[in-house]
C-alpha cells in the first residue's frame, strides 16, 4: 500500500464510522426525500462484503462509494 493510500484510508475510516452511526441523522440533513421513504423501525445493515462482490477488482481509479446499506 503507498503512502498516499495508507493517507487516504486514515480519512476515510473515520467518515465511515460517522456513516454507520449517525446514518439516520445524516440522511435526514442531507437528503431528507431518501431519510422520509426509509422505514427506520429496522435497524441499518452495512453490506460491504456484498458490494465488493458487485464491482470490478482495481488498484487505483477514480472514488467510488463504498458503503451499501440495507
Amino acid at each position: 500500500m503507498s503512502d498516499l493510500d495508507k493517507a487516504a484510508d486514515e480519512f476515510d475510516k473515520p467518515w465511515k464510522a460517522a456513516i454507520e452511526r449517525f446514518l439516520k441523522h445524516f440522511l435526514q440533513l442531507c437528503f431528507p426525500a431518501v431519510h422520509d421513504l426509509v422505514d427506520w423501525r429496522h435497524p441499518a445493515e452495512f453490506l460491504d462484503t456484498e458490494l465488493r462482490q458487485l464491482g470490478p477488482d482495481h488498484e487505483h481509479g477514480g472514488l467510488s462509494v463504498d458503503r451499501l446499506v440495507s
